[in-house]
C-alpha cells in the first residue's frame, strides 16, 4: 500500500515521533495523521477505514 501511496503522490504524515513511515510534505498532496479514535486527511475527519482507503486508492 505505500508504494502505491507513493505512486499517486499522496504523503503520509504522523503526530508519533520517530515513526518509519513519514514522508516529507510536498505541495497538492494529501496529509494523514493518525488520531486515537480517527484518522484525518487534510483537516477532514474520517472515523471509517474505508473512507480514508477510498481517498488513497482513487485520488
Amino acid at each position: 500500500m505505500i508504494s502505491r501511496v507513493k505512486e499517486k503522490g499522496i504523503c503520509l504524515s504522523s503526530n508519533i515521533v520517530n515513526e518509519e513511515l513519514f514522508v516529507e510534505k510536498k505541495a497538492q498532496c494529501q496529509v494523514i495523521y493518525k488520531h486515537k479514535d480517527y484518522i484525518e486527511v487534510n483537516n477532514t475527519k474520517l472515523k471509517n477505514i474505508t473512507q480514508l482507503l477510498a481517498i488513497l486508492l482513487y485520488k
